[in-house]
């Protein structure tokens, strides 16, 4: 869809056809002339229109609802959290910016907790050092063989090196009790919070689900696998048998 969508507008550009609706950002990048030919290739362009459509909604969709599954199978969560947007979102009606849902603490807690437990992308995205060897010590966060022995490997460069991000998140020594849903673990001086496109979603989203007085929600026949981290697709999967998250709104 994304490579037929490159080519639609590189031949409505040929022929200097005005686009059916709103411009899209290839639009943008093909007449761009501060681009050189090979940025804008068509297998190019569909190729950066991948990434786009994949970072910037399956990731956002699928932390979206992971947390929407601990909110609602974690009441006094879920309460504390209607507490406090009660103080920005009073009425049915409310509809409060980004700015000012970006500032509640306890929300901001719920939303670094939920990235931590969906682990975004779950592959082992591959780095090669090319022109230096990489030095790799054994750390006394991470649990190895070597007791309170300091363990060092060389890596020779040009040796391709990843790890998986579930690996990190749910390391107990980081995270104490990292199965269980704990935004306070986010709370203090230290916590901060980013703004980016992906962030603004997920705030205004789970505002607009979770404002006290709006919609009650329950699991239905769904547990606590159907948002477990069991395979890695890429982006991290839930185990094959299951239905996925089910619930009934009120």
């Amino acid at each position: 869809m994304v490579r037929e969508k490159v080519d639609q507008v590189q031949a409505d550009l040929a022929n200097d056809k005005k686009p059916d609706g709103q411009r899209t950002i290839f639009h943008d990048l093909f007449t761009n002339d501060s681009l050189i030919p090979e940025e804008k290739t068509p297998e190019r362009l569909a190729a950066e229109g991948f990434s786009v459509v994949g970072a910037g909604s399956h990731t956002v969709a699928h932390t979206l609802a992971v947390i929407s599954y601990h909110l609602i199978a974690n009441p006094d969560i879920l309460k504390k959290l209607q507490g406090e947007l009660a103080g920005v979102m009073p009425t049915n009606d409310s509809t409060p910016k980004w700015s000012r849902l970006e500032q509640l603490p306890y929300m901001g807690a719920i939303i670094q907790e939920g990235l931590r437990v969906s682990c975004g992308v779950s592959h082992r995205l591959q780095r090669i050092s090319p022109d230096i060897d990489l030095t790799f010590k054994t750390s006394p966060l991470v649990p190895h063989p070597f007791g309170n022995r300091t363990k060092e490997w060389i890596i020779p460069k040009g040796t391709p090196v990843g790890m998986t991000s579930v690996h990190l998140h749910f390391n107990p020594n980081l995270f104490p009790d990292p199965h269980t849903f704990s935004p306070d673990r986010w709370l203090g001086p230290n916590a901060g919070y980013l703004r980016s496109l992906a962030y603004c979603e997920l705030y205004l989203t789970l505002a607009t689900l979770f404002a006290p007085g709006r919609f009650q929600f329950e699991l239905f026949e769904t547990g606590i696998e159907a948002v477990e981290v069991k395979h890695d697709f890429f982006n991290p999967s839930q185990s094959l048998s299951s239905k996925g998250i089910r619930i009934k709104v009120f």
